[in-house]
């Protein structure tokens, strides 16, 4: 009889932080071109001429209001905790992944907000607009709960996750906040930012976030030996 060997969990877990970290970096390779080009060129593009003809403005909807409170830091903070604590009580092994879901949407938000819109310089209505704060938020956010859900139910979550991102895109368009290609960009930048942290946490030994505790795990099990019998 056979017996195939199961694979090892360390080797797995790594295996996964490098194909987050290869998505995640690609993402920010994107963000990166096209914020060279927007620094370069801050007008309006031909996207988003095409995005404000398709969509009217409606500054003042009830509706994209309500959207658009799930950019906001109070939705940021709800959103990264959660995420967190669904990771942490999951498993001992996902504690890494709790940390990323709980540190990287905010990481995104505070990169895009302190380095990239100063930098890049795009300006819509007097304001910083590169890359959407709105749309970094609910993309962050969404991404975690990605990562913390079950993989039995993830195909749903990132369904509801890119439902909530469309319509930020669209809100922050319509009300006119952002050029459309602020809000696209907002996207692969986030994703990007949050599955580079996950990726990284991946490599950090589970012993650090309480998997294992090092005494029991080194501790050998005792061994009852019995003396043989003597022949008389």
């Amino acid at each position: 009889m056979t017996v195939r060997a199961q694979p090892h969990p360390t080797r797995h877990r790594t295996a996964g932080a490098l194909v987050a970290l290869t998505v995640g970096a690609a993402g920010l390779a994107v963000t990166a071109t096209v914020a060279a080009y927007v620094h370069v060129h801050p007008g309006p593009t031909a996207i988003d001429r095409w995005g404000f003809s398709l969509l009217a403005p409606s500054p003042n909807s009830p509706f994209f209001r309500v959207v658009a409170w799930l950019g906001t830091i109070a939705a940021l903070a709800l959103g990264s905790i959660g995420a967190a604590m669904i990771a942490l009580f999951r498993g001992q092994r996902l504690h890494a992944r709790a940390l990323a879901c709980l540190v990287g949407p905010a990481a995104a938000a505070a990169v895009n907000g302190l380095l990239m819109k100063p930098v890049v310089h795009r300006l819509y209505v007097g304001e910083l607009s590169f890359a959407s704060g709105s749309v970094v938020v609910i993309a962050g956010v969404s991404t975690a709960w990605v990562l913390a859900v079950p993989r039995s139910i993830r195909p749903l979550m990132a369904l509801l996750g890119s439902l909530a991102v469309a319509l930020m895109i669209v809100a922050v368009v319509v009300m006119r906040w952002h050029y459309p290609t602020d809000a696209l960009i907002g996207v692969p930048f986030a994703i990007g930012m949050v599955l580079v942290i996950d990726g990284a946490a991946g490599f950090l030994p589970n012993r650090q976030f309480g998997a294992s505790r090092p005494g029991r795990a080194l501790r050998p099990r005792s061994v009852t030996t019995q003396a043989p019998i003597s022949r008389r």
